[in-house]
C-alpha cells in the first residue's frame, strides 16, 4: 500500500520539517533507499533527487543515512 506524500513540496516549503519526514522513514526502512521509495509510492530515483534537493537547501541528510545503515548492519543478526 502506497503512502499520499507531499515531501517534494515540503522541501521547498519546509527544508528541516521535510528532512525529519524522510529521516524518518529511512530509519524505519534501515536506510534502504528502494524501500523508502517503495513505502512513498514512487521511484527510487524520486527519493535521490528529494535528498539532493534537500542538499541543495543546505541540508545534507546523506551522512545521517549511512549512519543508519551502518547501524542496521550492526544490529543484523549473524
Amino acid at each position: 500500500m502506497y503512502r499520499k506524500t507531499n515531501i517534494g513540496a515540503l522541501i521547498t516549503y519546509d527544508a528541516k520539517d521535510a528532512s525529519k519526514q524522510l529521516l524518518v522513514q529511512f530509519s524505519k526502512a534501515r536506510g534502504v533507499y528502494a524501500d523508502v521509495a517503495t513505502h512513498y509510492g514512487v521511484a527510487i530515483t524520486t527519493v535521490r533527487r528529494w535528498v539532493a534537493t534537500l542538499a541543495n537547501a543546505g541540508i545534507d541528510v546523506v551522512p545521517r543515512i549511512e549512519r543508519i545503515r551502518e547501524l542496521a548492519l550492526d544490529l543484523e543478526p549473524g
